[in-house]
């Protein structure tokens, strides 16, 4: 399974075999501590990974200093067996999106959009800024 610009995994280009039907845009929730906090953002179902974490940080930067980008904080998705995986790469931006699209092709089949949830977490390890 792949995700084309013609927004379907699974399917021929002409979108006649059965792929999963992609929206153009994807409401993401990144949820982060103290839980349940999160917070919500739209962002095109084929993005770059710099794109996504530049949106992130920004978003997240009203409620902590740490940041993807500085590598004081870092971004997980959640498997389809329920393991967090690290989100480092294009290719593992398209991964998620792929196993989220998986995970809930009934849904999307029947044209509801769930949230792709995403987990921001601030890297233990990460010295604090001294930036002023």
């Amino acid at each position: 399974m792949q995700l084309s610009h013609e927004n379907s995994i699974g399917g021929s280009e002409d979108g006649d075999d059965g792929g999963i039907p992609y929206p153009t845009q994807l409401k993401v929730s990144i949820w982060f501590d103290p839980s349940p906090s999160h917070v919500t953002i739209v962002v095109p179902i084929i993005i770059k990974h710099r794109s996504l974490i530049d949106r992130i940080d920004s978003k997240m930067a009203k409620v902590s200093s740490a940041s993807i980008a500085k590598g004081s904080a870092r971004l997980r998705y959640k498997d389809s067996d329920g393991d967090l995986i690290t989100i480092r790469s294009d290719e593992d931006v398209q991964l998620s999106i792929e196993d989220w699209g998986s995970v809930n092709e009934g849904q999307i089949r029947d044209g509801i959009i769930p949230d792709f949830q995403l987990y921001w977490q601030q890297n233990p390890l990460a010295q604090p800024s001294t930036d002023t």
